[in-house]
């Protein structure tokens, strides 16, 4: 058994320094390690590879959204609400379900393989072993041990890359040479292993799988809800990509999606680690009184915004010599990053919404502002882009953050008003 197991953990949430800077590092290498995975493909691959391999890891993407929707986000919302003494019993029985949706993805990967190209059969182990990896880090972020969370997150990235160097160098030394998908593929899944084989060195025989009854019964109410909400959000990046290259054209197309790289993207990963931080000081502030209030934790969520909005003002103000440095081809394209970084601005503030929504079991009223929001997102990218081209687009977007931001406040107030303790 870990020393501050599950049992005695309580969630740091965003006051505490050290677990904070902790907690988001683990988000950023986690989001790093898939990010780089992709980027190291379009450098190593053929074209056609790279197409084949780019559409089989985004169908592992929505497989793993899903089941960090099933698991990994009802983890940071139920451990923290029960009595320290259930909180490890649950969570082996949430890692026997992760183990058990290792059946399904892998069906949906050779599905994949079968009708794209049987070279994806490769992924099968990062399949496999990434889904179980991720529930184990959710329960060290929902029992307050960031930090083992960012032991498994690094141990993953190195054992990664360092499965990618040695590969390289074999194949190098073989008439085979060029690094094709097999050892990418491969690479990604020795780094998913590793950090399985840390979760069962951090974890003990807390990190063992238990029958995942007693795990769908208490996140009975929330699962589903969760799990549609990380479809949504899937099928939102999906339409918005493809809604852009239909209506903008290749060059103004990859011209917004570089200036939305830049000034955008850095900021959704720091909001993502942070609403997995809030989440479970939310959950814990909902029990009831003797603790922080729900408005008071909401407050505390909401300044923690502004740092990661001065970010990215600074990035959009510097993003013409940046451009230059790092997208120098779509460089011409800098001026886009004054709308993107409002709408980036504008979302920014939800999030704190959606962390008193989810740590208060609020899936039904998440799903509802999540389809809403796609809706207007898909809607305004696709007349933005048809009336005025990338700058359309990107200003339609800001204009729509607008929208939503005002919706998500409006749908907040009214539920800490019908929370007990919301009003304090």
């Amino acid at each position: 058994m870990m020393p501050e197991t599950l049992r005695t953990a309580r969630p740091v949430g965003l006051g505490h320094h050290l677990p904070t800077v902790l907690g988001i590092s683990s988000q950023l290498v986690n989001a790093g390690t898939n990010v780089a995975t992709v980027y190291l493909a379009s450098l190593f691959l053929a074209p056609d590879a790279f197409g084949t391999f780019a559409v089989g890891f985004a169908g592992v993407t929505v497989v793993l959204a899903c089941a960090r929707g099933l698991i990994g986000s009802s983890l940071l919302v139920h451990l923290p609400a029960v009595e320290p003494h259930r909180r490890a019993p649950l969570a082996r029985s949430a890692l026997g379900l992760a183990w058990w949706g290792t059946l399904p993805a892998v069906a949906a990967l050779l599905v994949l393989a079968a009708v794209i190209d049987g070279t994806l059969v490769w992924l099968l182990p990062g399949v496999v072993f990434s889904l179980v990896q991720d529930v184990g880090r959710s329960t060290f972020l929902a029992g307050g041990r960031p930090g083992a969370a960012l032991t498994l997150d690094s141990v993953w990235a190195v054992v990664q890359g360092a499965t990618l160097v040695l590969g390289h160098w074999a194949l190098g030394q073989l008439p085979a040479g060029p690094v094709g998908l097999p050892l990418l593929a491969l690479s990604w899944g020795a780094g998913a292993l590793a950090g399985v084989l840390a979760l069962l060195c951090l974890a003990g025989a807390d990190g063992l799988p238990s029958p995942p009854g007693p795990w769908l019964r208490a996140s009975g109410d929330i699962a589903g809800w969760f799990t549609a909400v990380a479809v949504v959000a899937q099928v939102e990046l999906f339409l918005v990509l493809a809604t852009v290259g239909l209506v903008l054209g290749p060059a103004d197309a990859g011209g917004l999606r570089a200036v939305q790289l830049l000034v955008s993207q850095p900021a959704t990963v720091v909001l993502g680690a942070m609403l997995v931080l809030a989440t479970p000081t939310v959950a814990t502030a909902a029990q009831g009184p003797g603790g922080t209030s729900l408005r008071t934790v909401h407050r505390q969520v909401v300044r923690q915004v502004a740092p990661v909005v001065v970010g990215v003002a600074v990035v959009a103000a510097l993003a013409g010599p940046l451009m230059q440095l790092l997208f120098p081809r779509w460089s011409g394209y800098a001026p886009l990053a004054l709308p993107v970084a409002l709408q980036t601005g504008l979302l920014a503030w939800c999030m704190p919404a959606m962390a008193l929504l989810n740590g208060t079991r609020r899936g039904r009223v998440s799903l509802a502002l999540h389809l809403c929001r796609s809706t207007v997102v898909v809607a305004g990218t696709a007349l933005g882009g048809v009336l005025g081209g990338a700058a359309g687009a990107a200003w339609a977007l800001a204009a729509v953050a607008v929208v939503v931001l005002l919706g998500t406040a409006a749908v907040v107030r009214r539920e800490l008003r019908r929370t007990p303790g919301g009003d304090r």
